[in-house]
């Protein structure tokens, strides 16, 4: 059977190469298919009960992607210059794309029995009130003896506070991170300019979707080049000829368009594992 078809592809050689340029054709309008996730989400199967169970809630409610700003010096947050800042960037930060909430050291709302008032419910750092000295202790104490706040918003040494923006739900689609990230790098870098004396880390489930995306590009731009060139070098070592480099070239270009051209009409993502 096999010897048949061998020599039916011979003997309709001009046949055979248009069916085979009609069914990569087919094969690599899969390419427009093709759709990337680099979301923590391409590290389980659909099918695994809890992203079946974490898909439901997020129908039901929507995403909690957040993007998470660490602000750090080494002269400790509570002075006048760090809460000044914290409460800047919380602001600058609400006006980033698809951001929709921010929590911060500054903005976080306490409540607390008054003996005058009763309960009382108030931003940590109101910016109603002056940032002298007296207030900022008075406000570090109830910070450090908060139930949350501590380990959560502040490091243990006090020499760090997060700021976390959430994005706004996402009930069909991913939201897009490149264009978050890419307003979020940018208030930062603002931020870096005006306050060179601290330290600013971006991290977060956005950050981290993102920075895969980054780096799988990266390395597909630089190792796939490299690997080609090894590819080249290593068949006109063994065959002298440009022939013997050509054509093993056009195969492994077919082959690699008709893969992912099956793999986009298959609705496989391109991800960190199938890149």
């Amino acid at each position: 059977m096999r010897k048949l078809i061998f020599k039916w592809l011979f003997q309709q050689s001009k046949i055979s190469f248009w069916v085979a340029m009609f069914t990569l054709m087919i094969l690599g309008l899969g390419l427009t298919k093709l759709e990337k996730n680099y979301s923590y989400i391409s590290y389980f199967k659909p099918s695994d009960p809890v992203i079946e169970v974490f898909n439901d809630f997020q129908n039901k409610f929507g995403n909690d992607d957040n993007v998470v700003i660490m602000v750090s010096t080494p002269t400790g947050v509570f002075n006048k210059n760090t809460i000044q800042l914290i409460s800047e960037l919380t602001d600058e930060i609400w006006k980033a794309k698809n951001i929709i909430r921010v929590e911060s050291l500054t903005n976080y709302i306490i409540n607390y029995e008054d003996k005058t008032d009763g309960l009382v419910s108030e931003e940590l750092f109101s910016t109603d009130i002056p940032l002298d000295e007296a207030y900022i202790e008075t406000q570090k104490e109830k910070a450090v003896q908060h139930e949350i706040i501590p380990s959560y918003f502040l490091s243990n040494d006090h020499n760090a506070a997060l700021v976390i923006g959430y994005t706004k739900p996402a009930f069909e689609t991913e939201p897009d991170y490149e264009k978050i990230m890419e307003s979020i790098r940018t208030v930062v870098s603002r931020f870096k300019d005006k306050y060179p004396q601290h330290t600013f880390d971006i991290s977060g489930i956005i950050a981290l979707n993102h920075v895969s995306n980054e780096v799988s590009i990266k390395d597909g731009t630089t190792l796939i080049p490299l690997l080609l060139i090894g590819i080249g070098l290593l068949l006109f070592i063994m065959f002298k000829t440009r022939l013997g480099l050509i054509i093993p070239c056009i195969t492994i270009i077919a082959s690699v368009i008709a893969t992912f051209g099956f793999s986009g009409w298959l609705g496989i993502d391109i991800n960190i594992f199938t890149i």
